[in-house]
């Protein structure tokens, strides 16, 4: 799986950055939230528990996915702007 940064938006208002992003996933299915996640936080030195990702689509038959991602400043800017479902969904799951 690759990741690809398509453009990247500063927010100060809601202090984080907007990414819009494409993912090669060949012979694979797509990615899960967790693995883009991982992914983007190893590739970016990114904070994994700030990154929520909002949103990945593939078409019918695709190698190729496209997201939105939402990367916050601190855990306040993060808990006051989204909705609860989304940090319920961005949530590691642990086994």
């Amino acid at each position: 799986m690759q990741i690809k940064i398509i453009e990247t938006k500063e927010n100060p208002v809601l202090d984080r950055k907007e990414l819009k992003i494409d993912i090669d996933h060949v012979s694979e299915p797509t990615p899960s939230v967790d693995e883009v996640k991982a992914k983007l936080a190893a590739e970016e030195s990114l904070d994994k528990e700030l990154i929520i990702v909002d949103e990945i689509n593939t078409e019918f038959g695709s190698n190729r996915s496209n997201g939105y991602i939402k990367v916050y400043e601190d855990t306040d800017s993060l808990k006051k702007v989204e909705n609860q479902y989304m940090l319920e969904r961005n949530l590691e799951v642990e086994e």
